[in-house]
């Protein structure tokens, strides 16, 4: 498959290093680069997406364990306001 080191993934999680040696030993943008160091670094980008992402979902985990118990105590509350005695 193709990929540009320019993508906004490959930026963002680490791809500017490998981009930089290309641009030292000037290869162009035109020509396909199939090596070992590419891929490795294409590894470490998913890597790091995938770590950010799944902490993302941790997160957003413990807050709805938060959400869960605050309207599991509204839902008590609102019980005994229904049934309390006038």
């Amino acid at each position: 498959f193709f990929l540009s080191f320019e993508d906004d993934m490959f930026v963002i999680f680490g791809g500017d290093g490998l981009q930089n040696i290309l641009k030292t030993f000037r290869v162009s943008d035109d020509m396909p680069v199939e090596a070992p160091q590419v891929t490795k670094a294409l590894d470490n980008v998913q890597g790091a997406v995938e770590e950010k992402y799944r902490e993302i979902r941790e997160q957003i985990l413990q807050f709805d364990d938060v959400l869960d118990g605050q309207r599991k105590l509204a839902y008590v509350r609102r019980q005994e306001n229904l049934f309390a005695s006038p």
